[in-house]
């Protein structure tokens, strides 16, 4: 699934964006404001992970993760992993992280990018606006609805990224959660505010 926003869209998304980029402060507070967000979304999300990979560890008779020594994600693999002994479980990961990889690219290539999260109410205010001035409004609102349409399909696919094998050490359920954890947050998250602006579009209508 590769979605290509209009020329009109990119172009005027293109032009706001820069323009209130530009006012004095405003970048840098943004950078700021994401930072912070970011930060603490990764501190949720691995708390959370961490509690996953314990439940899977007493399950399979492992150590916790914090008994544990750190490894490498699941990307980058160590040298060690080379001379280990095969393990069934290691096709069965890969093919989730392909998935992964795939879905990473899916989203990229779907997100309008509008940057922090504080700024999506004003972009979409001055597109909105820009578009009815242009007499374009019902294809802006129609191009919106298809772009919700194709990130609820994002979710959808998600959903089927694959199941962790029981021979998944903590660090590969940890791993693996994270990673479909971001992918889902960036994506439910821009899906969820312009369900949001057509629901409110409608009614106002």
């Amino acid at each position: 699934m590769n979605p290509i926003l209009s020329q009109y869209h990119r172009e005027r998304q293109r032009r706001n964006t820069e323009k209130w980029m530009a006012k004095p402060g405003v970048k840098e507070a943004q950078n700021e404001k994401a930072r912070i967000r970011s930060a603490r979304n990764r501190e949720k999300a691995r708390a959370a992970a961490t509690a996953a990979a314990t439940i899977t560890a007493t399950a399979n008779g492992q150590s916790s993760p914090d008994d544990s020594d750190e490894s490498e994600p699941l990307d980058f693999p160590s040298s060690s992993d080379e001379r280990a002994e095969p393990d069934t479980s290691s096709s069965h990961n890969s093919n989730i992280i392909d998935n992964i990889r795939a879905a990473r690219i899916d989203l990229a290539n779907w997100s309008w990018s509008l940057g922090a999260e504080s700024l999506w109410e004003q972009q979409f205010t001055r597109d909105m606006n820009g578009a009815q001035e242009d007499g374009q409004l019902a294809e802006f609102l129609e191009e919106v609805q298809i772009h919700t349409e194709q990130g609820r399909q994002i979710l959808r696919n998600l959903k089927f990224l694959g199941r962790v094998s029981p021979k998944s050490t903590p660090d590969d359920v940890a791993d693996i959660f994270l990673q479909s954890y971001d992918l889902i947050v960036g994506t439910l998250s821009e899906v969820r505010f312009y369900e949001i602006k057509l629901a409110e579009m409608e009614f106002d209508g």
